[in-house]
């Protein structure tokens, strides 16, 4: 965000910019004199007066994943062949508070080459975020 283009989807901890250059908005927090992203969102900024305010907005409706959909998730838990998920944000917009969805990644889906040789606590661990595509909804 700092130096570069706003990105689509701003995810925690993404370092935003310094607190000199901006007044801290909603979903934002400083440390070090840094400031960070809170939480998922779109990142904004609005000057009044001279003062330029930075903020983390929710963006478009993305609750409705289709088969096709690139999305963001977060790895809850992992076993042998697979991770589960937590489907956090749409390609270009987080989902809104409570429209989370959960998921699983199987280890077949989580690359196209030597998947024989795949291991999955080798590749993820809890609290990784990762880029899915969705290849299936409500299958169980």
């Amino acid at each position: 965000v700092h130096g570069s283009k706003l990105m689509d989807v701003i995810f925690p901890g993404t370092y935003l910019g310094l607190a000199t250059e901006f007044q801290i908005g909603n979903g934002v927090y400083e440390e070090g004199g840094r400031l960070y992203a809170g939480v998922v969102g779109k990142a904004n900024t609005y000057t009044h007066e001279n003062t330029k305010q930075i903020f983390i907005a929710p963006s478009a409706d993305s609750s409705t994943l289709k088969i096709g959909d690139i999305v963001y998730a977060q790895v809850r838990d992992i076993t042998a062949l697979d991770a589960r998920v937590q489907i956090v944000a749409g390609e270009n917009a987080p989902l809104q508070h409570g429209q989370e969805h959960s998921g699983i990644i199987r280890y077949e889906h989580m690359r196209d080459y030597e998947i024989d040789k795949l291991v999955v606590e080798e590749c993820l661990v809890p609290g990784d975020v990762v880029k899915a595509r969705i290849v299936s909804v409500g299958v169980r």
